[in-house]
This record gives structure tokens, sequence and C-alpha cells, in this order.
């Protein structure tokens, strides 16, 4: 989430940075709304990943290494 936090930060500050001008013309609370949905999006997207992808991830890893094991012992065997 680091990096969340640190994307978000680096927006805000970009955000003061911006000319008085830019803040009158434009609807800047509307624009502030739109970068909070990209950030709970881009947040959402990395919770995903880290409970959904990574563990399928080590599952298949485990399942390839029983599989492994399985077929070597199984060669062993046939080769007696």
């Amino acid at each position: 989430m680091h990096a969340v936090r640190r994307l978000a930060y680096l927006t805000f500050v970009h955000m003061h940075e911006l000319s008085l001008r830019f803040h009158l013309e434009r609807k800047t609370g509307g624009l502030t709304r739109v970068l909070e949905r990209g950030r709970s999006g881009i947040e959402t997207i990395v919770r995903m990943v880290i409970l959904q992808l990574m563990p399928t991830i080590v599952e298949v890893a485990l399942f390839d290494g029983r599989a492994a094991v399985a077929v070597r012992l199984a060669l062993c065997r046939r080769h007696r």
C-alpha cells in the first residue's frame, strides 16, 4: 500500500503546485473526486492481486513441486 500512498501524496503535491488561475478556471473539486476514485481503483487492484493472485501462484508452485517429486519417485522405482 506504500506505492498507493506515495501516488496519492505526489498527486496532492502536484495539485497544490498548480496556479490559482487553474483552480479558479476549473472545477478542482470534481478533479479531486476523479483522482480519489482513481486512487481507490488502484488500491482495489493491488489488494486483489495480493489477496487472490499471490495465494494462487503459491498453490500452483507447491502443486508443481509435489508433482515433480512424485514423477521423480515413479521414475526411480521404474528403473529398479
